[in-house]
This record gives structure tokens, C-alpha cells and sequence, in this order.
């Protein structure tokens, strides 16, 4: 690798790190010298879950323990400092509070549309469009730090802000272009014929903009992303006919579960090469 690829990519990470390890950090200011870890915990751990199945030691622990994760962790993220454990810490901060968010409102309504029962109701910090656009253009520096080509940052920067032209096509008005702001929403989700559609045609077109100039450098490559092709349309496919799921627990230990599909992307797009380099 060049000095100069290497000095691009030494400035991604460091503003990468910057933006995620100060994000910690204030949370963990305000919950642990304004709000202190204990009401903390009080508040937002044991008397929203004290009728759930979680210990009540479990949920004092958690959420004494997290304000202080995030304020240490975030900080030596911040400074550079065992960046690899310091962000584990703050992975598992995630989980943590990932799980006991869909426990507490697990977002699941029959019948709320046609096509899911999921409910979006309120998320304005990272799906209104001028979030989109501050997410979009913090990717887009990023990019450009790492010697990304500025057409192709621009292209990030476009997709990420795109997301909020696709909500709002599907959903039910619940999407903002600012937090606060009236809420939108075209309601596709509502029309099961209308969602399989269009959802399948620009997933089809994706898919031949995606292969269109790549091709898998080997059979593992290729199982790995037709695989994943496979599962998430057919997941997508049965959304609309599938059973409810029994119970809350269910519902939010299948939402953890599937975040295994980011690293099978991951694998799946690492294993094919653009067709340029076939001769390589």
C-alpha cells in the first residue's frame, strides 16, 4: 500500500473514530453527571422492564453499568486509546440496548399495513431527511478521507439520502423531513399486489446494477451472495403471510439475530471482483 493510501486511510479512521467515540462520550456525560447512573437505572431500566422476565438485579446492573461504559469507552475511543476492546464495550452497549428496546416497544402491530405489522413511530434522528443528509455527508468526508473519488463519495452521500425517498414511498406517514416536522408517508405497505411490484423490481434491478460488472472469484464467493440473495427475498416474499411472532422476547431476539446479515454481505461483496480485474 502507498504512503499516500495509507495516510488517506489513517484520516477515514480517524474521523470515523472522532464522530463515533464523541456521539459515547456525551451520552455518557449527561447519564453520568447529570442524571447519575442510579436514577438511571431507575428510570429507564428497572421501572420500564420491572413486569418482563429479566432479573431485577439484571436491569440495576445494566443500567448503572452502561452510563459509565459509554463515558469511559467513548472517551478512549476519542483518544485512540484500546480502541478495540473500548468499542467491543460499546458493541455490547448496543446489543444491550437494542434488546431491551424491543422488549419495551416492540414495534409489532397486526395489521398495522397490509404488507407488515411493523410500526414506526417516532425515529426523526436517523430517518428525516435532513438527518439523512448530515449522515450522508458525514459518510461522504469520510469516504473522501479514505481517497474515495469524488464522485463516487457523492454517490454515498446520495444514497444514504435516498432512504428517505424509499420510506416515503412505503410507509405509513410516519417519516419527517426534520425532527418535528408533519410526518409523510405514501403508504405502499397498505397494497400487498403494489408492494411486490415495485419493492421486486428495484430489488431485481439492484441486483443487475450490482453483477453487471462483477463476477465471483470463486464457488465459495458465489454461494456466499447467492445465498444471501436466496434468504432475504424469501424473507421478504413470506413478511405479509407469515405467523405473528409468539411473544415479545421472540420478536427481539429474532431483531438481534439479524444483524448477522451485515457481515454476510460483507462476505458475499468481498468475494467478487470487478470484471476489470478478471485478467488480473
Amino acid at each position: 500500500m502507498s504512503s499516500a493510501r495509507r495516510s488517506d486511510l489513517s484520516w477515514a479512521t480517524l474521523i470515523a473514530r472522532l464522530i463515533l467515540g464523541l456521539i459515547f462520550f456525551m451520552a455518557g456525560v449527561w447519564k453520568v453527571f447529570t442524571l447519575g447512573p442510579l436514577e438511571h437505572a431507575r428510570r429507564l431500566f428497572v421501572e420500564p422492564y420491572a413486569e418482563s422476565f429479566l432479573p431485577a438485579w439484571s436491569l440495576w446492573t445494566t443500567g448503572t453499568v452502561i452510563p459509565v461504559v459509554e463515558l469511559t469507552a467513548g472517551a478512549l475511543v476519542i483518544l485512540g486509546l484500546f480502541t478495540r476492546p473500548a468499542l467491543l464495550a460499546l458493541g455490547a452497549v448496543l446489543v444491550a440496548v437494542t434488546f431491551g428496546h424491543l422488549l419495551d416497544e416492540p414495534l409489532y402491530q397486526p395489521g398495522a399495513t397490509a404488507f407488515t405489522p411493523f410500526v414506526f413511530d417516532s425515529y426523526p434522528a436517523s430517518h428525516s431527511l435532513l438527518m439523512l443528509l448530515v449522515w450522508g455527508f458525514v459518510l461522504m468526508a469520510i469516504a473522501r478521507a479514505a481517497g474515495v473519488e469524488k464522485r463516487a463519495a457523492w454517490l454515498i452521500m446520495a444514497l444514504v439520502a435516498s432512504h428517505w425517498v424509499l420510506d416515503w414511498v412505503t410507509h405509513a406517514p410516519d417519516i419527517q423531513l426534520w425532527p418535528g416536522s408533519a410526518k409523510f408517508g405514501l403508504e405502499l405497505w397498505n397494497s400487498i399486489p403494489g408492494t411486490f411490484a415495485v419493492e421486486s423490481m428495484m430489488w431485481l434491478v439492484a441486483l443487475g446494477l450490482y453483477l453487471q460488472h462483477r463476477h465471483a472469484k470463486n464457488w465459495k464467493a458465489g454461494l456466499a451472495f447467492w445465498s444471501f440473495v436466496v434468504v432475504t427475498t424469501a424473507m421478504w416474499a413470506a413478511g405479509p403471510y407469515g405467523p405473528p411472532p409468539p411473544n415479545e422476547r421472540a420478536l427481539a431476539w429474532f431483531a438481534l439475530i439479524g444483524w448477522v446479515a451485515v457481515p454476510w454481505a460483507g462476505m458475499a461483496d468481498r468475494g467478487y471482483a470487478r470484471e476489470k480485474n478478471r485478467s488480473a
